[in-house]
Parts: C-alpha cells; sequence; structure tokens
C-alpha cells in the first residue's frame, strides 16, 4: 500500500511541478518596468487558488476581498484596497478554457489594469487524473473520486505499462497543448488590451 501510495504522490508532484514551472515561466514575461513602479490598480483572474476557496477565511458566495487568497496577499502587500484599486474576477473551479471564454467579457477591467495576476490550469491538470486512471485501469474512468480510487489501488506494474501506451501518451498531450495554447491567447488577450500592465 505504501508503494501505490508514493507512487500516486510522484503522478500529482509531475502535474504540480508542471504548473508550478508554467507559473514561472510566465512570472519571466513581466516587463522591468512594470515590476520597478507601485501599480495603481489590479485585476486579478484565475481559479480557487486566486478566490481563496478552502481557506479558513473564505465564505461561499461572500466578499472576495476578506480571506488570505494569493490575489489577496498580493494586493494588500501592494497597498491595494478591494473594489477601489483591485477587483477579483477569479471563479472557483475554472479552467484555462473558461478563463479564456471570460475575457472578453472583462475587457473594460483589462484595459485600466496596471498590474494583472493570472493563476490557472490546477483544474486544467486535475482534468487529467481521470485520464491516468482510465489508462491505469484499462477502461473509462470519468470522476476524479473514482480516479483516485483506482490509482491508489494500482500496481506498479499497471504504472509501468503507460510508458509505452501511446493512446494515453497522445490523449495527455492534448491536454498539455490544449493548456499551453489557452495560456498563450490569455496572454496574448491581456497584451493587446493592456499593453503597459
Amino acid at each position: 500500500m505504501y508503494m501505490k501510495a508514493l507512487i500516486m504522490k510522484k503522478i500529482i508532484a509531475r502535474i504540480v511541478s508542471f504548473a508550478a514551472a508554467i507559473a514561472v515561466l510566465a512570472t519571466l514575461a513581466i516587463p522591468s518596468s512594470a515590476a520597478a513602479k507601485k501599480p495603481e490598480f489590479m485585476l486579478a483572474l484565475g481559479d480557487s487558488i486566486t478566490t481563496g476557496y478552502g481557506l479558513d477565511d473564505y465564505i461561499t458566495d461572500g466578499d472576495p476581498y476578506t480571506c488570505a487568497s494569493y490575489a489577496n496577499l498580493v494586493a494588500n502587500a501592494l497597498g491595494l484596497e478591494g473594489k477601489e484599486s483591485y477587483i477579483n474576477k477569479a471563479v472557483n473551479g475554472a479552467t484555462s478554457s473558461d478563463l479564456l471564454k471570460l475575457l472578453p467579457e472583462i475587457e473594460n477591467y483589462l484595459g485600466y489594469s496596471d498590474l494583472i495576476i493570472v493563476t490557472i490550469g490546477g483544474n486544467d491538470l486535475l482534468g487529467a487524473v481521470p485520464l491516468v486512471a482510465s489508462a491505469v485501469a484499462g477502461r473509462t474512468i470519468s470522476s476524479l473520486g473514482d480516479a483516485i480510487e483506482v490509482l491508489s489501488a494500482a500496481t506498479p506494474d499497471q504504472y509501468n505499462r503507460l510508458a509505452n501506451n501511446t493512446n494515453f501518451q497522445t490523449r495527455m498531450g492534448a491536454v498539455f497543448t490544449k493548456y499551453a495554447t489557452n495560456l498563450a491567447a490569455i496572454a496574448g488577450i491581456i497584451k493587446e488590451n493592456a499593453p503597459e500592465a
């Protein structure tokens, strides 16, 4: 049982590492001039990391500016006040596709934001967990709960077979490609509407 848990931890660690690498690469794209001046208005976009879902002081359908979310911590560090000099348009459970669909609706916020933070992709990658479980089990697994159960019970041999499963590799590649494509499109729309941000 210990070995199964260790393998599951490694899979999750790889997914998290990939998301972290994308986030680090995205921060490298920030122009040095943007980092040098204090922003007047910040826009926060993303998923539950940005909303603060699950934090002790998070209130469902409550004021998103009261919990210790990533976005609120950044805003507080910069001396920005929620709703006055900072807007949080993040959505719990959002994927990169969801954010891409949201951007046209919030172009006005993009236009007057001089700092825009984006935390997106965890749900894209979490959505791949049932694909891994399906490949391990040899049958379709659609729910995350069922996927975790299958992956927890899988043997090392089942995981090793994934290395030669070209169908699985193709499907996982499609997940990462879609995410990367969406991320590039998101960055493009933001740059187009807020070139100085």
